[in-house]
Parts: structure tokens; sequence; C-alpha cells
């Protein structure tokens, strides 16, 4: 699948001033993977947020160095470099508004399933990417 590439290519403010006003239907959150030390480790949060400026902001953390931000299909995905190796975040937002009998069933699903691969796919059960909102702002 073919990459478009924002960042290095355009500035991170740029993205942050362009995406400053770029809403999502429903709440944002973030999985994916982060590699450590010891290995691959998941990655979920909640951003609370539906701004796509806000939620990159979050991600980022303050990493403004080794950072690529891309789109990849129906994925905005942000790529930090460390010393430990890259950690792949996947900006996505919930499919539905969550009840707390959905946030239960989330969470024995990934309690049941400890493969970073595995939730994964759970969480792309529960949640969409969010590439579409980039695509069309951009006119792609």
């Amino acid at each position: 699948m073919k990459k478009a590439i924002l960042h290095p290519y355009i500035e991170l403010e740029e993205i942050l001033m362009d995406f400053e006003t770029l809403e999502t239907e429903h709440e944002l959150v973030v999985t994916g993977t982060a590699n450590i030390w010891d290995g691959e480790r998941f990655v979920f949060k909640e951003l609370d947020t539906t701004s796509v400026g806000e939620s990159i902001q979050k991600v980022m953390n303050g990493s403004w160095e080794e950072v690529q931000i891309y789109v990849e299909g129906r994925e905005l995905v942000i790529e930090i470099a460390h010393h430990d190796g890259t950690n792949k975040y996947l900006i996505r937002e919930w499919k539905t508004e969550m009840t707390d009998r959905k946030y239960t069933n989330l969470y024995k699903k990934l309690d049941l399933n400890p493969e970073v691969e595995d939730r994964l796919e759970t969480m792309k059960k529960y949640t969409k990417g969010i590439g579409e909102y980039v695509k069309n702002y951009y006119g792609w």
C-alpha cells in the first residue's frame, strides 16, 4: 500500500495548524506498538478529543525529532524512532459511541489476547482509521 507522507515533507507546525480545526465524528484513540529494551509492546490510550491536530500533539508528547507522519490506506500513522527501535502509532476513532458494556467487552478481549497482533486486530473491530479525513482535507 502506498504511503502519503506528510512529515518530514510538510513541517510539523504546519500540519498541526492545518489539523487544528479538523474534527472527527467520535472520540479518538491511539493504538499501535512501542519498541522498548525488552521487546515490542501493545499501545492503547483514549485521547479525549475529536481534534486530529490535538491528537497528534498528544501522541508525539514533545518528540519532534525522528518523526514521520503519513497516511497509509485508511490509517493516519505516526512513527517515532528512538534508541530502542521505532514506535508505530495509529490514530483511530471509535466506530460508535462507547458504552460501559462496550468498554467491558473490549477490555475483556484485550486481556484474553496477550499477543500484540491479536490486540491490534481487536482494536480494529471497535475503531476505524481516520486517514480519509486527512485525504479529504488535502483533496487527495
